[in-house]
Parts: structure tokens; sequence; C-alpha cells
């Protein structure tokens, strides 16, 4: 028969055993250590001074000063002495300088968890909310919305991926089958696709990373009307890509796409595509920096670097253009040319309204300060009129008489300002109208040259 308890070794009273009561007190003072553990402190490696009777501690790994080679056990201070039990594995204990509540595993004293920690939350295998996770998808979530919120200022949700090859996107699906993925597929350009059934996937928008140049490749549309093809950036087969559209398209001068040479915008369709057309070619060496606007029916007109170009002739400023066979044509209600000068911001204007063609200078508001030459659809045939005074007045007419200028004796400009030749008319001259001219000194009647004003 064993002489102790095999948990807690407390003696037991022998048959004929002299002074029972020690082996007795001795298990009572156990008890009373191992029972309802309760101690001061964890880790404590030398005996506190003045320990009060009872007082207990679990020793720490490197005891002196008389608890040496008790690393670990409970001391206990005990009528007057120490006592030292050693733990086994499951023993709990109140650390009371802690609040803590600790169990021995068998080697050593550890924390009681009363809840999850941080720790516990890392390098988990996977988590679910109403969901199961599983080697592919570890986090799954499975809610009406899912909500990532600020902590007091931004927030950002992170995609990373490992190589530029690999994939870091947005996969949005129909009944578990890809529908539409933005993100970094494949490369570390920015896309946008889209697929009708997960497994034939097209490229709707495409942002370059190295320059964020946007290429459309699958098309652009606007109001149902497309205004972008995918076929325009092939050469060899423009003519059929662009079959029943109205179109915009921009010519390579090599294949990486990089060196424009034209813009065409054009509305024929098919293979008469250049009936109609505006072209500005950047980079083709035999045109450079030309600007066209052609249609077969009536020719074309070029802006080169050398100067304007109406088919194959040079248009001179100086009067010396060769005949055109053709002509360049305005539309509109009141079709205008404007030019200005970009020192001085001073307009000048051509226009043509309602059969007349009226030249105005410095732009002025309505048509005052205008030349105007009477067109075919007028009634005023072949006339050519200054306005002045709010009127157009006749300086030539075929068939019509001429209208001077009106002014009264006193308000006669002065003759050697005008100059001699200059016609007007004198409306209170000794009491009647007629008209008078300049001399260049002053202003004689035209009918008997007598002097009307010496000035």
């Amino acid at each position: 028969m064993s002489e102790e308890t095999p948990n807690l070794n407390l003696p037991y009273i022998m048959p004929s055993q002299a002074q029972k009561h020690v082996t007795h007190n001795e298990a009572i003072r156990a008890l009373d250590a191992l029972v309802q553990i309760g101690v001061l402190g964890r880790g404590v490696q030398s005996p506190p001074d003045a320990p009060a009777e009872g007082a207990r501690y679990i020793v720490g790994d490197a005891p002196a000063e008389g608890w040496e080679g008790q690393a670990g056990r409970i001391a206990a201070f005990q009528d007057g002495a120490w006592a030292f039990y050693a733990p086994r594995a499951g023993w709990l204990a109140y650390v009371a300088s802690e609040s803590l509540l600790v169990v021995h595993d068998g080697a050593e004293w550890q924390a009681v968890r009363s809840g999850l920690s941080t720790e516990d939350l890392r390098n988990l295998e996977g988590v679910g909310v109403n969901a199961a996770p599983d080697a592919v998808n570890r986090l799954a979530v499975s809610a009406p919305a899912t909500l990532f919120s600020h902590e007091g200022a931004g927030h950002q949700v992170k995609v990373n991926k490992n190589a530029a090859a690999d994939t870091a996107s947005l996969l949005f699906q129909t009944g578990w089958s890809g529908r539409a993925e933005m993100g970094l597929a494949g490369n570390d350009d920015f896309s946008v696709k889209v697929s009708a059934d997960g497994a034939a996937w097209f490229t709707g928008l495409t942002v370059r990373g190295a320059d964020g140049a946007v290429d459309a490749p699958a098309g652009l549309s606007a109001g149902g009307n497309a205004v972008w093809h995918a076929g325009n950036f092939a050469p060899g087969a423009k003519q059929d890509a662009l079959d029943g559209v109205r179109a915009v398209e921009m010519f390579q001068a090599k294949a990486n796409g990089t060196l424009p040479t034209y813009i065409d915008l054009h509305t024929e369709a098919g293979t008469d595509y250049e009936t109609r057309i505006v072209r500005w070619n950047n980079s083709n060496a035999t045109k450079p920096g030309w600007f066209e606007i052609a249609n077969s029916g009536s020719g074309t007109l070029s802006l080169t670097p050398s100067g304007p170009v109406w088919n194959t002739y040079a248009i001179a400023r100086d009067g010396s253009s060769p005949q055109f066979g053709n002509q360049v044509r305005l539309s509109g209600e009141a079709p205008t040319l404007q030019l200005t000068e970009t020192d001085t911001n001073i307009s000048y204007r051509l226009i043509g309204d309602v059969g007349a063609l009226y030249i105005q200078a410095a732009a002025p508001s309505g048509n005052a300060g205008m030349i105007r030459f009477s067109g075919w659809a007028s009634t005023d045939i072949g006339a050519l009129q200054v306005r002045y005074d709010g009127t157009f007045r006749n300086i030539h007419h075929s068939g019509a008489p001429i209208n001077l200028r009106g002014y009264t004796v006193a308000e006669l400009p002065n003759a050697a300002s005008v100059g001699a030749g200059a016609m007007v008319f004198v409306s209170d001259d000794a009491g009647s109208a007629a008209p008078a001219f300049s001399d260049g000194v002053g202003w004689r009647r035209m009918a008997d040259n007598t002097l009307i004003s010496p000035t």
C-alpha cells in the first residue's frame, strides 16, 4: 500500500503509526496550500521579505536565495517556513497580481484564455460568414451586402498579385459563371472585359499602365451609333471593315500603333469610302502635315506646309492662282469666311446673304461699314454699294442711278482732305439741292462750276 495519495501526494496514516497527528497535520497543510489555489504572483525568483502566513507564489525559472531547484513549483509559507509543491497537468491557479487564471500543462504554467485574442485570429485556414470557405475561397461571405467603412479618414480595398503575368481583378458572375471582369488581367494594364457565357471573353476597354493611353479594341458607340470601329487599325481590310458605317478612322504607319499616319472622317461606306472625307495626315513621308477636305465629285482642298492647294494647283494670295476646274464652297443660310489677325485680334468677314456678297472690316456689329455686291438673286442687279448713315448707297449700279451722299453746306467735309474728284449731294445749295464736286480746294456745283464752299 502506498503511503501517499496519487494526485496531491497527501500522506496516509499508517497502521500502528506513532504520532499520527503529525501525518494528519502534514496532509492538512498540503490541502490548505493546494485546494482552491490562489497565488500572489508568478515568476517570482526569490522569497519576499516578511511573507504572511499562508502566502503562496509560483516560483520563477531561475530561483535563488533558498528557492534553488524549485522552479515552477508552488511555494507556500506555512508555520514560518517555505513548503514547495510540484504542480501536475491540469492544476489551476489564480494569480492575484495579474487578475489572471493560469493552468499547468505538465511542463509550464499557461494563461487560461477567457475569449479570442488577436493571436487566435492569425493564420486561419479559412473564414466563413454564413458560408463555408474552401481551399481557394478562403474567405466566404453570403449576405445581402458587404460593408467596408473608414476609420476617420479614407479607405482602400487592395488586391495584390505576385507578378505582372498574374491576375488581380474583380470578377462578376451570374450563376457562378463569369460575365464581367475588371483589373490587371495577365499584365499591368487596367482592363474591362465581358463574356456572354463565361468562356469567350471580349475586352471593351484598356488603360495602358506605361502611359495611361486608353484603347477600346471592340469599338465605341454613342446613342446606339458606332463612333469607333474595331477594324479601323487594319489598313489592309479598311474598306470591308467599314461597310455600312459612318466612320472615324485612325490608320497607322507602324504595326505597333505608335505612329498615326492619318485620321479620316467620312460618310461613305464600302469601297468608295474616299468620296467624302476629311483627312489629317501627320507622318506620311510624302505628305507631312497635310489637312485635306476631299469630295470625288468636286475635288480636294489641301492645306500643306508649303501653302494651300486645290487639287494639284497651288492657291496664291497675289492673284497668280490658276483657274480652278471646280469650286470651294461654304454652305449655309449666311455662309461666312472670317479672317483674324492674331497680333491685333482684328477680324474681317466675307459674307453671302440673300443674293449679296458683303465685305466687312474689323467686324463691327451688324452690317455697318460694309461694302455690298448685289448678287444674281437680288433686285439690285449688278450694284456696288457702301453702307453709311444706316443705309446701303450705290457706288455703281447697272441700269439704276448712283446714290451720292447728302450734306448741307455747313456739313460739307474739307475738300482738300477728300481730294479732287469727290462727289456729294448738297441739299441746301442756294435754296435748292444740287450735286457738287471737289476740285481739291473747294466744293463746286456740277451744273455751272459755281463755288459752293471755299473749303
